[in-house]
């Protein structure tokens, strides 16, 4: 694989004739030197350029193997280029991790607002959808929202509930013939720190807003 900025060339296998041994042995990764015939030892065994080689003999070269493509790179910039590619990761996943923390500060400021008087916990309704081959298997689907599920029994005036219903909807109801596979749910992060976005177990919780 050609990296830029890096010089580079495929290698080929001198021989003509390879042991099974040494192709199944091969390394990922392996340094090297080329030889004064422009030849590179890989597991002991020669291997060369199948063009025009950038290198010359005596340099030191990184030799990667990618499945059936075996690549010989100059040494320095290769590592280069990895350790910019490693900074870069490490900033994108900095940046994801601080968009996070922030949603979920956001959420979690948001769920407490809604001042619920019993213990409760933000959480989809599963759906068999959400649970198909070709689904995140997360049993949510496009129209999923995050309701209020209790976690005690609530009695409020005209509304009540039992432990395990959620706010908008009553055992009696559509509670979802799947809802006791929720629990198998309960260490995904969105069911931690989710806002509710349901709409109902909203409408019903502005009784508790003041």
């Amino acid at each position: 694989m050609k990296i830029p900025g890096v010089r580079s060339c495929e290698l080929t296998v001198a021989s003509r004739f390879i042991s099974p041994f040494w192709l199944s042995a091969l390394p990922r990764e392996e340094a090297s030197a080329v030889a004064a015939d422009g030849s590179i030892l890989l597991a002991g065994e020669p291997v060369v350029a199948r063009g025009p080689s950038p290198f010359e003999p005596g340099e030191t070269v990184t030799v990667r193997v990618l499945g059936r493509t075996i690549t010989a790179y100059e040494t320095e910039a290769l590592a280069a280029h990895d350790a910019a590619q490693a900074a870069a990761r490490k900033a994108e996943d900095e940046e994801r991790a601080a968009r996070r923390a922030a949603d979920e500060a956001a959420a979690l400021e948001a769920n407490a607002a809604l001042n619920i008087p019993v213990t409760w916990r933000p959480e989809i309704k599963v759906v068999l959808s959400g649970l198909s081959e070709n689904s995140r298997m997360d049993g949510a689907n496009r129209r999923t929202v995050m309701h209020v599920r209790l976690l005690e029994p609530l009695d409020s005036g005209a509304l009540h509930r039992a432990t395990g219903d959620y706010l908008c909807t009553a055992a009696a109801g559509s509670n979802g013939s799947w809802a006791e596979l929720a629990d198998a749910w309960d260490d995904l992060p969105m069911h931690r720190t989710a806002p509710v976005t349901c709409k109902a177990c909203l409408r019903l919780a502005r009784r508790w807003a003041s």
